[in-house]
């Protein structure tokens, strides 16, 4: 199963997404489930770096089975960053709700930062 973890931060905006794992709704190479998920999350990551401009800003770790991108503080009120995250979001959310078996949909507060 894939999860993709969307974060919010103690001012209840979007911070970070984290996604692991495959979808196993078929073979590697060959999952359109996985490859859904993993298009919309990694277009998020493109908005913001393309449109949104916040490329040099962004904690971004990516190894095989894993992305995951941490949006910094001073630019998570930008309507541009919001509007991208929260439609990514909406696309994950969509995606589990058809495939419950292949895609967990995780909306969270991080509780390090609310301490």
């Amino acid at each position: 199963m894939v999860t993709i973890r969307f974060v919010r931060d103690s001012r209840s905006r979007l911070s970070s997404i984290f996604a692991e794992g495959h979808a196993d709704h078929a073979v590697a190479g060959d999952d359109l489930v996985c490859a859904a998920a993993s298009t919309i999350v990694q277009t998020a990551e493109l908005g913001l770096i393309g449109y949104a401009k916040v490329l040099d800003e962004i904690d971004r770790h990516q190894v095989p089975g894993q992305l995951r991108f941490v949006v910094p503080a001073g630019v998570r009120d930008r309507a541009d960053v919001q509007a991208i995250l929260a439609t990514a979001e909406l696309g994950i959310a969509q995606l589990a709700q058809q495939y419950p078996h292949n895609v967990r949909y995780v909306s969270e507060t991080d509780a390090a930062e609310i301490g």
